[in-house]
């Protein structure tokens, strides 16, 4: 497999054609879904960024291979950054916590995919 970069506008759509095709979001607005997608991956880089991921600003988006990415961290960062986001507040804990699984699985599926992580 040829390694390519991450590709934010190809993972969102991968990421949202998954959760589309799983059925579990379908009774979910497509614009809702898509502005949750949106704003997991921003949480998703503001966590990279904390954690020393992406050392610098102007750093390029593969993983820096010093750097664990930690999923469990990545998921309460996320959870706990959302949750500020009032347009998530009325979402049933089990619920927003069971999308940003999903969002994490397939993000994490879209990398292997495109083999930068394995």
């Amino acid at each position: 497999m040829i390694e390519k970069n991450y590709d934010e506008h190809e993972a969102f759509d991968y990421i949202k054609v998954n959760m589309v095709n799983s059925g579990l979001y379908s009774d979910m607005n497509g614009e809702f879904l898509e502005k949750f997608i949106q704003g997991a991956m921003e949480s998703d880089e503001k966590y990279m960024k904390e954690a020393g991921i992406f050392p610098d600003e102007n750093a390029p988006h593969p993983l820096d291979e010093e750097v664990i990415y930690d999923e469990e961290d990545a998921f309460n960062f996320i959870l706990q950054d959302m949750r500020q986001n009032n347009e998530y507040r009325n979402i049933k804990d089990q619920e927003l916590e069971d999308m940003i699984d999903d969002y994490l699985a397939y993000n994490i599926q879209y990398m292997e995919d495109i083999g930068i992580i394995s």
